[in-house]
């Protein structure tokens, strides 16, 4: 995740800036008609533009996500206020110990939540079966070569067969991907 708290307020400066720039082409344009370079320039900064106020929607919607906002109400004076109150709340500041110290570092915090988590947990034993398992289940004779591991030849002739243009699973990897690499 990008971190956004230093590039934020230059982002909205860049924004504003750009928004001068294109404000300056539109009264420019009323008067006389752009030169070539002139509107050049004038599409590349709206273009900017537009990057940029993307940028500054795509921080908003991951500081407050809600399905159903409309495009202009990412603004509001609401969505800020939900936008913050969702980043305090999914924040920890500071967990008590049993003992009742405050612990505010995160090495403190993680250490914490590790032994909690240990003890709630609890630890594992040994199962001593009190009866013969064997004895119970027949072998099947023929399966022990579905434990043997692939061979290098298997995944290679395995690789080669795979289609390139479709992936054999969810990560999306096609086949030509698995080919190159």
């Amino acid at each position: 995740m990008r971190k956004w708290s230093s590039s934020l307020p230059t982002l909205k400066k860049n924004i504003a800036r750009c928004s001068q720039v294109v404000f300056a082409f539109d009264c420019l344009e009323e008067i006389r008609p752009l030169t070539r370079p002139e509107f050049n320039f004038k599409t590349i900064v709206k273009s900017h533009h537009e990057h940029l106020l993307k940028l500054l929607s795509t921080y908003w919607k991951q500081r407050y996500t809600v399905r159903g906002i409309l495009v202009g109400e990412e603004n509001s004076k609401f969505f800020h206020a939900m936008a913050s109150e969702r980043m305090r709340r999914n924040s920890i500041s500071s967990l008590t110990a049993p003992d009742g110290t405050v612990c505010s570092d995160h090495t403190q915090m993680a250490e914490l939540l590790w032994n909690s988590f240990k003890g709630r947990m609890g630890v594992s034993h040994e199962v001593n079966m009190l009866f013969d398992l064997a004895g119970l289940i027949q072998p099947v004779l023929g399966l022990e070569e579905l434990s043997v591991p692939f061979t290098k030849e298997e995944i290679d002739t395995v690789i080669k067969e795979l289609p390139v243009d479709r992936a054999p699973g969810p990560d999306g990897f096609n086949g030509f991907f698995l080919k190159k690499c």
